[in-house]
């Protein structure tokens, strides 16, 4: 996966679209989902 963020950040972003995102901390977790990602450059 650390080969992945090497990547531009328009290569980086549809690949980053759908994965599941999660912290947790003595407090609890949180488990999120990328539903929507943005990317800009040339």
């Amino acid at each position: 996966m650390a080969a992945l963020f090497r990547t531009h950040a328009t290569e980086l972003a549809p690949a980053l679209l759908g994965c599941h995102l999660e912290v947790r901390t003595d407090e609890g977790a949180v488990l999120v989902r990328l539903t929507e990602v943005e990317a800009y450059g040339n």
